[in-house]
Parts: C-alpha cells; sequence; structure tokens
C-alpha cells in the first residue's frame, strides 16, 4: 500500500472523531510535498503556510500534544517523510515531538537567506508601468517579508512606497503628508490610482461625445458643394 493511500485509511479511521474536514486537511496539507515542479522557493513557502494550517486545525480539532507528530507524520508526502526519517537517524519520526519534525522539515526546505541581497532587492522595487498601486504594495509586502525590519518594517514599507510608485503627483502628495503612517500612504495611493482612473474615464467619454456631436453628419466635399448650387439654378427659357 503506497504512503498515500496509508494517509486515507489513516484518515477515515479518524474521521469519526474528528469530521469531515479531516479528509479535506489532509488533501491540502499532502500537495505541496507531493509536487516536483515547484521551485524551490515557492515550496518553502507553501509548506511554512501548511505547518501553520496544521497548527490552527490541530487547535481546532482538540488533538492531544502527544498525537500532533503523528498528525504531522501522516499528512506529508513519501518523499518529505523520507527526508524527515534521514534526518531524525538514529531515532524515528515517530519518537520525536511535534516541534523537531516540523524543525527538520524547515531546515530541509528552506534555503539559507542573505539578509542584506533581500534588502537591496526591497530597496531596488518600484512599481511597474501596468501595475496597479495593490499589486505594488502586495510586492512590496512580500519583499519586506524576508528583510528582517522589525520594529522598522512600518516605516521601511511606507518609505519605499513613496519612492516607488509611477504617478508622479501621488508621489508628491505623499511627500507633502505630515505624520505619514504606511497605512495611511496606502490608503492615499489607492484613493490617488481612482481618482485618476475615474478622471480618465470621464475625459474619454467626453471626448467621445464630442466628436459624436460634431462630425455627425458627413462634411460635403467642395464638388458635391459645387453639384449642389448648380442643380439649384434655374435653366433659361427657351
Amino acid at each position: 500500500m503506497s504512503f498515500y493511500n496509508k494517509t486515507l485509511v489513516f484518515a477515515l479511521s479518524e474521521n469519526e472523531k474528528h469530521g469531515t474536514d479531516m479528509l479535506q486537511l489532509i488533501e491540502n496539507l499532502m500537495a505541496p510535498w507531493n509536487d516536483g515542479t515547484l521551485a524551490k522557493e515557492k515550496k518553502m513557502i507553501r509548506n511554512r503556510l501548511k505547518i501553520d494550517r496544521l497548527r490552527a486545525q490541530l487547535s481546532v480539532l482538540k488533538v492531544k500534544n502527544d498525537q500532533h507528530q503523528k498528525h504531522l507524520i501522516a499528512f506529508i508526502g513519501s518523499e518529505a517523510y523520507s527526508q524527515l526519517k534521514n534526518a531524525c537517524l538514529p531515532s524515528y519520526p515517530s519518537e520525536k515531538t511535534f516541534e523537531e519534525p516540523v524543525t527538520y522539515l524547515d531546515a530541509i526546505y528552506s534555503p539559507r537567506r542573505l539578509v542584506v541581497s533581500d534588502r537591496f532587492k526591497f530597496n531596488e522595487c518600484c512599481q511597474s508601468p501596468g501595475e496597479s498601486v495593490q499589486e505594488f504594495i502586495t510586492t512590496l509586502k512580500k519583499l519586506a517579508s524576508h528583510c528582517e525590519f522589525d520594529t522598522f518594517l512600518d516605516d521601511a514599507l511606507r518609505d519605499r512606497l513613496i519612492v516607488g510608485p509611477v504617478d508622479e503627483a501621488c508621489q508628491r502628495e505623499l511627500l507633502g503628508e505630515p505624520s505619514l503612517t504606511f497605512q495611511k500612504a496606502c490608503e492615499k495611493a489607492l484613493d490617488s490610482e481612482l481618482v485618476k482612473n475615474q478622471s480618465g474615464h470621464i475625459k474619454n467619454k467626453s471626448q467621445v461625445n464630442w466628436i459624436a456631436k460634431n462630425y455627425k453628419k458627413k462634411p460635403q466635399s467642395k464638388t458635391d458643394q459645387f453639384k449642389k448650387n448648380t442643380s439649384a439654378v434655374p435653366s433659361s427659357s427657351q
């Protein structure tokens, strides 16, 4: 029987105690460890999120602490379990506490990062043409998550949001705002983008209406006007 099938059997046996959410939880948690096409960094992020979700689920389902590591072992895929088993030697994963296998998995799937390099990427980040303000804010937050700014995080995000936008009018508005926080800068930048987009829409609509009004009738050429004037002159009597 494959490890996946064993996991499903485990889920069925636990289903009576924990409800149908356990089955869905297992499907969700196994996915990242079984997908070999993910880039290493994306896999790292997804695995950490899955561990966080597992902690939340175990808390909601009120699983006893001494059972946590068994659930973790059942949820991960065969590849991750094989690496975890090697990391735990000469012991077995089932003999460890919940936090120990999590630490091993984190070390396996989390590449070592250079904070200086991550901060360089953050400080070089600017809004790209066609990128919305909300997308730019999300990018900044993602880059800042690796920079270890700690208490300086809010100020760093605010400063980068002021420096990086494409809209110079928005930038001037943010620079002129006293006691500006990152949250307030986000709100003002989003409002500025909304006003700019709506103004552009109204302007375009006005131009279309003006063109439709002034060019409703096709102007006559000089030849057509000459023919019209000629036909209007009465012919001389014979």
